[in-house]
C-alpha cells in the first residue's frame, strides 16, 4: 500500500513539474491553430467510428509538430493492451522517456446509437465531462481538453443542448456533484471550429478547467462504413 502511494506521489510531482502554464498554453494554442487544418485536410467517412477519427487526429497533429524535442500526441485506445483511460494524451520528452503532460477526451456529436448514450458528452456511463468529474481520467491535471466531432446540427445547437442537459442534472437531488457552474461558456463559434470552456468540480474537492474544441466534421459519402 505504501509503495503504491509513493509511486502515485512521485507521479503527481513529476506531472506538476511538467504541467506548467507555459506547457498547457502551448498545447492549447497548438490545438487551436491546427484543428481547423484537420477539418480542411482530412476527409472522414460517413458514420466513421470514433476510434478511427481519434487515431487520424492524433497522426495529423503529430505531423504538425516541428521540433523533435516538442510534445507528442499518442492514441492507443484501439490496442487491447491499452491501460490509458483517455482518448489522446500529450507527452513531453524528459531524459530518455516521454511523460504524459496533458489529456484530451473526444466525442461524436450526436453520440452514435444506442439511444441511451444520447448525453455521452456530458453524463452517463463513459461520458466525457462526468469521467473528468469522477477522476476516471485527468486525475493528476488541473486543465484538460475535449474535442467534439459535430456530425449533425451546428455549434449553437450543441452548446444549448449541453447546457440544457447540465441544467436538468442540477434539478435531480441525487446528482450532488452537478451544479450550474458546470455549464459551458462560449469563447467563439467560427465556420469550422468552435471553442468553449467550463470549470468542473470533482469528487476529491478540486476543480478541472476544461477547454472544449468542436469541429464541423467534413464527411466523404463516396464510401460508407458500418458502425
Amino acid at each position: 500500500m505504501f509503495s503504491e502511494r509513493s509511486i502515485e506521489d512521485k507521479m503527481e510531482i513529476a506531472i506538476a513539474d511538467l504541467e506548467s502554464d507555459q506547457h498547457t498554453e502551448s498545447i492549447l494554442f497548438f490545438l487551436e491553430k491546427y484543428l481547423p487544418a484537420f477539418v480542411e485536410e482530412i476527409k472522414l467517412l460517413e458514420n466513421e467510428r470514433e476510434n478511427s477519427i481519434n487515431s487520424q487526429l492524433s497522426l495529423f497533429l503529430n505531423s504538425c509538430v516541428l521540433s523533435e524535442n516538442s510534445f507528442r500526441f499518442l492514441f492507443d485506445r484501439e490496442s487491447p493492451d491499452s491501460k490509458s483511460p483517455e482518448d489522446i494524451t500529450v507527452n513531453k520528452k524528459t531524459g530518455q522517456r516521454f511523460l504524459k503532460i496533458f489529456v484530451i477526451e473526444c466525442k461524436r456529436l450526436p453520440a452514435p446509437p444506442p439511444s441511451h448514450r444520447e448525453q455521452e458528452y456530458v453524463a452517463g456511463k463513459g461520458a466525457g465531462i462526468q469521467r473528468f468529474k469522477e477522476l476516471q481520467q485527468g486525475k493528476h491535471f488541473s486543465t484538460a481538453a475535449m474535442v467534439g466531432y459535430v456530425e449533425k446540427e451546428n455549434f449553437s445547437y450543441w452548446f444549448k443542448q449541453m447546457n440544457f442537459w447540465i441544467e436538468e442534472l442540477t434539478k435531480q437531488p441525487e446528482n450532488i456533484l452537478w451544479s450550474k457552474k458546470d455549464k459551458l461558456q462560449k469563447e467563439y463559434e467560427r465556420e469550422k471550429v468552435a471553442k468553449y470552456k467550463s470549470e468542473n468540480s470533482r469528487t476529491n474537492g478540486t476543480n478541472i478547467h476544461l477547454i472544449h474544441f468542436w469541429i464541423l466534421k467534413t464527411v466523404d459519402k463516396t464510401t460508407n462504413t458500418k458502425k
